[in-house]
């Protein structure tokens, strides 16, 4: 998989090469040429490469500009909001992408620094988190002066120099050399850790917020029986969708992957409900969807820790009772999508990393079998619940569901609450109708 795809007239394939090369030389994985591999035809190697980018940068020029495969991948990174467009001519993209701010590399060469391949740079980190190599910083040219004061200030070299004359002082030159490099050594800084991206862009299009490594409180002793005993959890860290799967990307994802139709499909409209949360998913579904676009469902702990944080709190938001303002929930009645809410709309109820719809509006897959008696054996550091096929008797063919739904009260709201369904729903169809999902990526 590839940070960026470049799409690009054949008549630019000059200066697609030169901005990969830039782009490369940063650290990010560039795919921008195409190799056709045994087997494989040429439609098929894009359609891979651009499902599988992070980010896709597409180059507008008096060519591209009239090319119908550039329009398809520029559409495929606006689909999924993932489109950096770059001008390299004096020309106006084609309709609906003129519109979109293009960084301007009108005149670059390829070589010089240039306003616009910052602006294009800065664009690229917005969607994919900063490149893992920062470009080494050029030094100034040494004059023949510089050089001859460092010579001069180069106490090994003499110390060898003098050695070399005086072969008795040899051995002693050996053990003062050796001190000085163990000094060096104790003296130098450990390298620091590259700090991680708070904010990343998924490749289903999706923004995912950073859950920094650490320990929380886990469990309850004010709910059911299956949230106790309360307990410390050590997570590594971790990217969570910042909102709930909607159903124009699910319907996306139909399109790319195969008809994996949820239960009341029939009920969307893609134009009134593009942002309202996908429901009727059950666990398979949800956990394809995930792994198409190189992510994962959530651990339980995991959910947990990105809807309470770590002060230990009762719900997203805090310790408040829930109001219509925090989240969409205690509804009678089931009235088609138009009964869940837009996933971007409570941000009163979002967590303490800036996460929504943590508590309400659809109930959560994650990953973890279901067990009543867990958290009594539970692993103290990056738990992944227990093994259904040999684990204890208390384990069973349930996976979990978090967060509560529209039709829950207050109490299954909580970030601690707990529910279990038989992952294919033919337990109980109904649940069809508040089961969504979200999904998690490992840094």
């Amino acid at each position: 998989m590839a940070d960026i795809f470049i799409g690009y007239a054949k008549q630019d394939k000059n200066r697609a090469e030169q901005l990969a090369q830039v782009l490369e030389a940063r650290g990010w994985s560039v795919w921008w040429d195409v190799h056709i591999p045994a087997g494989k035809t040429f439609d098929e190697v894009i359609a891979d490469a651009l499902a599988q980018a992070r980010c896709i940068v597409v180059l507008w020029s008096v060519a591209s500009v009239k090319s119908d495969w550039v329009k398809t991948e520029a559409e495929e990174g606006r689909l999924r909001r993932i489109l950096v467009p770059v001008l390299l001519d004096d020309v106006t993209p084609p309709p609906p992408f003129k519109f979109i701010q293009a960084a301007l590399l009108i005149g670059w060469k390829g070589t010089q620094p240039h306003q616009g391949l910052n602006q294009l740079l800065e664009a690229i980190s917005t969607i994919v988190g900063p490149p893992p190599v920062p470009p080494e910083p050029q030094r100034p040219e040494q004059t023949r002066g510089e050089l001859e004061r460092q010579k001069t200030l180069d106490l090994p070299s003499l110390i060898w120099q003098f050695a070399g004359d005086h072969l008795g002082f040899a051995v002693t030159v050996s053990v003062v050399l050796v001190a000085v490099a163990l000094a060096q050594i104790l003296r130098s800084e450990p390298e620091k850790d590259i700090p991680m991206s708070p904010r990343i862009t998924g490749r289903d299009g999706a923004p995912m917020v950073l859950v920094p490594a650490g320990e929380f409180t886990m469990g309850s002793d004010d709910g059911d029986e299956d949230e106790r005993p309360v307990h410390k959890v050590y997570l590594d860290a971790f990217y969570i969708d910042q909102y709930e799967v909607t159903t124009s990307r699910y319907a996306d994802f139909m399109e790319r992957s195969r008809p994996l139709v949820p239960a009341g499909w029939n009920e969307v409209s893609l134009v009134r409900d593009r942002e309202r949360p996908v429901h009727g998913v059950d666990w398979f579904k949800a956990d394809v969807y995930c792994r198409f676009y190189g992510k994962r469902l959530p651990t339980e702990a995991e959910w947990e820790k990105a809807a309470r944080g770590t002060d230990g709190r009762k719900y997203p938001w805090g310790n408040e009772d829930p109001t219509s303002r925090h989240a969409n929930f205690n509804r009678t009645g089931w009235k088609g999508y138009t009964t869940l809410t837009a996933v971007t709309e409570h941000e009163v109820g979002k967590s303490p990393y800036g996460v929504y719809d943590m508590a309400g509006n659809v109930e959560e897959w994650v990953s973890d079998w279901y067990s009543k008696t867990y958290y009594q054996k539970s692993e103290g550091r990056n738990p992944t619940g227990p093994n259904t096929s040999t684990g204890p008797a208390t384990s069973s063919s349930d996976k979990i569901l978090r967060g509560g739904d529209w039709a829950s009260n207050a109490y299954y709201l909580r970030s601690a609450d707990r529910q279990s369904s038989d992952p294919t729903d033919r337990d109980n169809n109904n649940r069809n109708i508040t089961n969504g999902f979200r999904c998690a990526k490992t840094p």
